[in-house]
């Protein structure tokens, strides 16, 4: 990720439609999980932290940030650890948690594989591995760019590796779906007729007005995400379990 979309990111998680909905639909996915009382949680590639307090309403958390900038804007929201490594070699001890979060870090990773592979190895076994990816290659932009994006995913392939790594699927469902026809439609006509700066969507906070119905079409989606399988969206989140 480019170092100026820390800060902006940093800035904009508290109040962007996209961080405050998505926080509101992982909350309830994760409440649904049938975690311990002293539950331990890590979320690898924590960012600059905009998960962190969400997290901590459900247990005992520890971020892992690669990025010294990142890490240093986490420090600033919460009391947790915060440790900078990478998200394939975390120098975690094996077996320590209960519950792993990767929210749209996996495809970050030049070798996504390896990033899986690191978060069987730090779970306990029967923990919990809830993760968020940017969806379909055909949405492609400038988006992905500035953040240093390698892929989009489709289920099946996100399935498969999950699998290879020795994980259980539970399931995984596209989301941000009643608004993948306005998010296409305007990355689509970018490629065709040019447009768009090499930034980071999501970032950039809408009037109240607009940012408040923004936020309410996605995070209506909590009440059916990880019960029914939705057909498409901008991104795909899904549980998985250590075997």
């Amino acid at each position: 990720m480019q170092e100026v979309e820390y800060e902006r990111m940093y800035e904009a998680e508290q109040v962007s439609w996209w961080f405050r909905a998505r926080r509101r639909i992982l909350s309830d996915v994760i409440g649904r999980l049938s975690l311990p009382s002293d539950t331990q949680i890590v979320d690898i590639g924590c960012g600059t932290g905009g998960n962190l307090p969400m997290l901590e309403a459900y247990g005992e958390v520890t971020g892992v940030e690669y990025s010294p900038t990142g890490a240093q804007f986490a420090r600033t929201r919460t009391e947790s650890q915060v440790v900078e490594g990478s998200a394939t070699d975390t120098s975690l001890e094996d077996g320590t948690f209960d519950l792993a979060t990767m929210l749209d870090v996996l495809e970050h990773l030049e070798d996504d594989q390896a990033g899986l592979d690191e978060v069987y190895r730090v779970l306990k076994p029967g923990g919990h591995f809830v993760f968020t990816v940017p969806a379909f290659m055909m949405l492609w932009s400038a988006h992905d760019e500035a953040l240093h994006h390698h892929r989009r995913y489709r289920r099946p392939e996100l399935n498969k590796k999950l699998a290879e790594a020795g994980f259980v699927v539970d399931w995984i469902s596209y989301y941000n779906t009643s608004l993948f026809p306005p998010v296409a439609a305007i990355r689509l006509a970018r490629k065709l007729i040019g447009g768009g700066e090499a930034s980071a969507d999501g970032v950039e906070v809408p009037p109240k007005p607009i940012n408040a119905i923004l936020e309410g079409l996605f995070a209506v989606e909590r009440h059916v995400v990880g019960r029914l399988r939705l057909p498409f969206g901008v991104s795909l989140i899904g549980v998985a379990r250590k075997g």
